[in-house]
């Protein structure tokens, strides 16, 4: 979940305790913001494979550059895009075990 890396959920529940949100949290003992159940719905949705223009709709954001701010891959997709470069390639049908991928 998005909110656990951010820097400002060292604090437990930093929305009112008189709100919904805010109130929920702290019943439930997390640490987080209401507020990044937003940025985990943007990234779990880019992960997903859900188009921009779809997740700009769902998120509600008039413009891209937020829709993108809001949807950051994940670190399971940014592990799965780092191993690309590293998972052998084919030649010829035989894979060398010192060949590399670069792209």
């Amino acid at each position: 979940m998005w909110s656990s890396r951010h820097p400002s959920a060292t604090r437990r529940c930093t929305g009112s305790t008189t709100t919904a949100g805010g109130g929920a949290c702290q019943k439930a003992g997390l640490t987080m913001r209401v507020h990044d159940l937003r940025h985990s719905f943007g990234e779990r949705a880019a992960d997903a494979g859900i188009p921009l223009d779809m997740r700009q709709s769902l998120l509600g954001h008039e413009h891209r550059d937020v829709t993108l701010h809001y949807s950051s891959p994940g670190l399971a997709r940014l592990l799965e895009e780092a191993e690309r470069i590293v998972r052998p390639v084919p030649v010829l049908g035989v894979v060398h075990p010192k060949v590399r991928a670069v792209a």
